[in-house]
């Protein structure tokens, strides 16, 4: 697969297009995500451009419902995503652009997934992450994603974890 249109090229493009052979790099080689946060090349360049690059992996993620299949290689890859998301709010993230593009992968992870099991998991890193979490309210993400899944939102609020 030619590297401009992969995953890395799709990421790392100031006019990232090719999105079904991003995906496809990606759900072959899931992992490669983690590289984002691993390899200390693709960290630097990813986070000093964090608006851009990380506003690219949103609009992918965004993309996933089109091209996915339910089966085992679409369930894994979910799952890398959400763990990826999970410790990209662990990074220490300084401006309000940083934490804006955070909050669209975030957003972008809690579509592409179950969204109450996906909020349940991020509900104790975006609690500690109020930034990030202003971003999704006063950009009314929340709101929206309270209307578009409804019972996810009344499923959390009634739970035993939800009054803590």
């Amino acid at each position: 697969m030619d590297s401009r249109t992969g995953f890395f090229g799709f990421i790392f493009s100031d006019n990232p297009n090719h999105f079904k052979a991003a995906y496809e790099s990606l759900d072959s080689r899931p992992y490669q995500i983690f590289d984002l946060l691993l390899k200390e090349g693709r960290f630097t360049n990813f986070f000093t451009r964090i608006e851009v690059y990380g506003s690219n992996l949103a609009t992918l993620l965004s993309q996933f419902p089109r091209f996915q299949q339910d089966d085992y290689s679409t369930l894994l890859l979910r799952e890398m995503i959400r763990a990826f998301t999970l410790s990209l709010l662990a990074e220490r993230l300084d401006d309000i652009r940083s934490r804006s593009a955070v909050a669209r992968i975030v957003l972008s992870v809690v579509k592409l997934s179950d969204p109450r099991g996906t909020l349940g998991q991020f509900g104790v890193r975006l609690g500690a992450l109020p930034g990030i979490l202003r971003i999704l309210i006063a950009e009314g993400h929340i709101k929206e994603l309270a209307q578009t899944h409804k019972r996810c939102f009344e499923d959390l609020i009634s739970e035993p974890q939800a009054r803590e």
